[in-house]
């Protein structure tokens, strides 16, 4: 990666940080009322509303731009590397295969860290400017929504891990997608367009009970913020920790049929 590119990366990881801490206050501003009193869930009512779908959301902070820009950020030098005939010199060095599987490991790793990261930042700009972290094995904030366990601590904890391990998948998904695009500027739109296209695809379906199950283990929003959205204002039939196990396997699945389409694809020469 050449120092020009991983200028632009970090230039632009200062900028989503910067745009992150701006949503977070601005909540934090919303909610912090004169005489606010401590409660064990004010910190996680906080991070769960900053969170995408969440109360905070305001339709382009929390949502599209992490779709907008976590697959960029972890994938695109590698995609602009293939569309620009930089990859010949490398296949020749290492091979497709050791090529595609170096890709998927960044790929996945970079945006899992990042998200994770960001996640991290939030809950300290909430410790110190909203309320102090504290936890509870009965959260009432947490049993009204889906969730891990309604043990504050561990649906946090459990909800760290599953969401930055999502972003990961996203990720991975995006990457494969854009093996067969040719245009860098597609390929920097395609996170979006791709996250939108999912979650607005049940929309076109009457909701009935078939429809809810097929959409909990298969829409974005319960893999890279699971439990942040009730499907129809339901729970998912079958909970939300198989839920995520499901539609992470689902996703990863696609991903690697995509990338295995490719590969077969260039070993013919196409």
């Amino acid at each position: 990666m050449t120092k020009r590119t991983k200028k632009i990366i970090v230039i632009g990881a200062l900028i989503y940080f910067v745009l992150t801490t701006y949503m977070v206050l601005a909540a934090i501003k919303e909610e912090l009322r004169p005489g606010l009193k401590f409660d064990v869930d004010n910190g996680i009512y906080m991070f769960l509303g900053v969170q995408p779908f969440g109360f905070a959301d305001d339709g382009f902070i929390t949502s599209m731009m992490p779709l907008l820009l976590i697959p960029v950020f972890s994938s695109f030098y590698i995609i602009f590397i293939k569309n620009n005939n930089g990859i010949t010199n490398i296949i020749q060095r290492i091979g497709y295969k050791k090529y595609l599987q170096t890709s998927v490991l960044h790929v996945f790793s970079f945006a899992s860290v990042f998200a994770l990261g960001v996640q991290l930042y939030e809950i300290v700009l909430i410790n110190w400017f909203y309320s102090p972290f504290a936890f509870t094995s009965n959260s009432l904030v947490v049993s009204q929504r889906p969730h891990f366990t309604s043990n504050s601590l561990i649906h946090l904890i459990a909800y760290l891990i599953t969401s930055s391990v999502g972003w990961g998948i996203f990720a991975v998904l995006i990457f494969a997608i854009g093996l067969f695009i040719k245009k860098n500027a597609i390929y920097l739109i395609s996170g979006a367009v791709v996250g939108l296209a999912l979650m607005l695809f049940f929309a076109l379906f009457p909701i009935n009970s078939i429809t809810v199950f097929v959409a909990n283990i298969t829409t974005i929003f319960n893999l890279i913020a699971p439990g942040q959205v009730s499907i129809h204002s339901q729970f998912p039939p079958l909970g939300l920790p198989l839920t995520w196990i499901i539609i992470a396997i689902i996703y990863a699945s696609v991903s690697f049929l995509l990338i295995k389409l490719w590969y077969k694809k260039q070993l013919r020469g196409a």
